[in-house]
């Protein structure tokens, strides 16, 4: 009697690979928004030790307008990070989910075909 067997996924496959390899991939990109962040909010600072340093009040407006186009860029980045962030974890999620699922196949064990015969 011969018997076939599906089984279920191996540990070292291609999707657990993928899984580890993207979450490095993914700390990289938050990493990368957040020391985007970082330079911002020291610019700022700078900036705004600039503004208290100005003289003139046409100085100290074009500082501050400066200021303010900087803390526009560091919103948007933080809504980018934010954003990559949900992008990420849902990425996450479903990679999991995927393995979950192939780790919960069962083995199916079925007759394929029989052989009988007799020695004489």
């Amino acid at each position: 009697m011969i018997l076939f067997a599906s089984s279920a996924i191996n540990p070292k496959s291609a999707s657990l690979k993928n899984l580890v390899s993207r979450s490095g991939w993914f700390e990289n990109i938050k990493q990368g928004l957040e020391r985007e962040l970082k330079n911002l909010d020291k610019q700022i600072r700078e900036s705004r030790k600039v503004a208290t340093m100005d003289q003139s009040l046409r100085d100290k407006l074009e500082t501050q307008k400066a200021i303010m186009a900087l803390e526009r860029t560091r919103n948007q980045k933080r809504h980018e990070l934010f954003d990559a962030q949900d992008v990420i974890d849902a990425q996450r999620e479903e990679l999991i989910a995927n393995i979950e699922r192939r780790l919960a196949q069962k083995r199916h064990l079925r007759v394929l075909y029989a052989v009988r015969w007799e020695v004489c």
